[in-house]
């Protein structure tokens, strides 16, 4: 976000206006304004949590974003959609569950210049008294949470750029195209850094605190801190001995099964390789000659043979040349072990070779690298992880606590948690596991294992994670549009 927001007010009218800047082309902005699952990622006023977000962008379609805040208490927006032109200009109405008199009709706008985009929104209320109460909640100071959160998942999301907003012509037929399930559009976002921002600060009773709504187990919110890994990833070892000669991929790199990542220096290894094939070529001449020798033996012996027949003198002759065709039959027997292991020193020699180019065995993102050039690889029992690559982009977080911290979390519970690096992103997850290694409520050791996406490949294995699990989260939503259901 470039600066802060302008804000202008307008008291006969009555009308509010922001206006802001984002370091993003108007169709990043506009799709992560417009998705649900953009949405969830930075729209959290006050470090709220989306719990529900529904929301049919077409006009007269329908949107609403249940928030739960940091007391717990859970705050719900709606609207209904009047005019769309994307990706430029979006009319909305708006209403706080918490105090449904302060309905307004937001119009917002969006424009491209030098790559960032201008978003204005002018908020029309139905009352000065409304206009006050929006004033009066803080509302500069929420916009500028919200959109510094806004800011940074856009910063985040770059790296996915082409995944995240297609060519023009292909993401004009993809608008076109869009089902509701996908689409969703934020929250009359001025309104909502206002009210939304002081009811999560408890300043508005909400006015179903003491209704049905309410009863059932609370929402206990654990907060923790842990460690990002790859949800499932396979290292790349070397399988020789060398001197590393080129790296060729790192960390957040896509890669394919087969692909050189590094590469040994070759030529040590090929001059093995020519050493042992010149030891076969001469081994192999000698068994050709082995060869010629006992044609030539064989061929002395016959004649032996045969004068062996006519007279006594012939015999010894006969038998010196069956002992020269035993001697060259042993010779070739001889040389022809020493050809099959010429052959196998040769095979490894050039596997050696072939090893010194170092492959991702299958298809993934890098997530860790540990090789660079001129390091040298000890022996082929190095058996340090040069790379790993995860073969999906999901992630886990690793979190160790205590036994009593444990209690009332479940698989299946919802997590949201931030990391140094995007301080004001807030990204989502499950839990996955619950490993309890001990009965002792106050020991340490205790662990549990957060699923999270990780589409944009914005987290990375070894960053640190501040999370909340929200135990009890689900039935409260349950709970919430059991009575939503009900109310008129």
């Amino acid at each position: 976000m470039s600066g802060k927001p302008e804000i202008s007010i307008e008291a006969q009218t009555p009308k509010i206006t922001l206006e802001y800047v984002l370091d993003a082309p108007i169709r990043r902005v506009f799709e992560a304004w417009t998705r649900a699952e953009q949405v969830k990622c930075w729209y959290r006023p006050g470090g709220s949590i989306v719990c529900e977000c529904d929301i049919d962008l077409r006009v007269n379609g329908k949107w609403r974003i249940v928030l739960i805040g940091a007391d717990g208490q859970q705050h719900g927006v709606s609207g209904e959609y009047r005019e769309i032109e994307e990706p430029r200009r979006l009319v909305q109405t708006f209403r706080y569950d918490g105090a449904p008199q302060t309905e307004a009709v937001e119009t917002l706008t969006f424009s491209e210049k030098d790559g960032k985009t201008v978003v204005t929104s002018a908020i029309l209320h139905k009352s000065p008294e409304n206009l006050d109460w929006h004033v009066q909640s803080g509302a500069r100071e929420a916009a500028e949470d919200v959109l510094g959160r806004l800011a940074d998942h856009l910063e985040a999301s770059s790296a996915g750029t082409a995944a995240l907003a297609p060519s023009d012509g292909e993401s004009s037929k993809h608008e076109r195209n869009r089902i509701p399930q996908i689409a969703a559009g934020v929250a009359t976002l001025a309104l909502v850094t206002g009210g939304l921002y002081w009811a999560t600060r408890g300043t508005i009773a909400d006015h179903r605190a003491e209704t049905p709504v309410a009863r059932g187990p609370a929402i206990s919110v654990v907060e923790a801190t842990g460690v990002i890994e790859a949800a499932a990833t396979t290292p790349i070892r070397a399988k020789t001995s060398g001197k590393v000669e080129a790296v060729y991929c790192d960390v957040g790199g896509e890669v394919t099964a087969g692909q050189i990542c590094a590469r040994l220096d070759p030529r040590p290894l090929q001059s093995i390789v020519d050493r042992e094939r010149a030891a076969l070529s001469e081994t192999l001449d000698k068994l050709a000659k082995d060869e010629t020798a006992i044609a030539d033996a064989k061929a002395r012996l016959d004649e032996s043979q045969e004068l062996a027949k006519r007279r006594a003198a012939a015999r010894k002759a006969l038998e010196k040349s069956r002992l020269a065709l035993e001697r060259a039959e042993a010779r070739k027997t001889s040389d022809e072990a020493a050809a099959a292991r010429s052959r196998v020193a040769l095979e490894a020699a050039e596997a050696r070779l072939a090893d010194s180019e170092i492959l991702s065995p299958i298809a993934g993102t890098v997530t860790s690298r540990n090789v660079e050039p001129g390091q040298t690889i000890g022996s082929a029992k190095d058996e340090r992880d040069l790379f790993s690559v995860a073969s999906g982009p999901d992630v886990r977080v690793i979190v160790d606590l205590t036994g009593k911290d444990i209690d009332g979390i479940k698989v299946g519970d919802e997590v949201s948690f931030t990391v140094d690096e995007f301080p004001n992103r807030v990204y989502e997850g499950k839990v996955g596991e619950i490993l309890r290694v001990s009965a002792d409520e106050n020991a340490a050791g205790d662990r549990i294992v957060v699923d999270a996406p990780n589409a944009d490949l914005s987290l990375r294995s070894g960053m640190k994670a501040t999370l909340k699990i929200s135990a009890g989260r689900r039935e409260a939503a349950d709970r919430a549009a059991s009575y939503a259901a009900e109310s008129p």
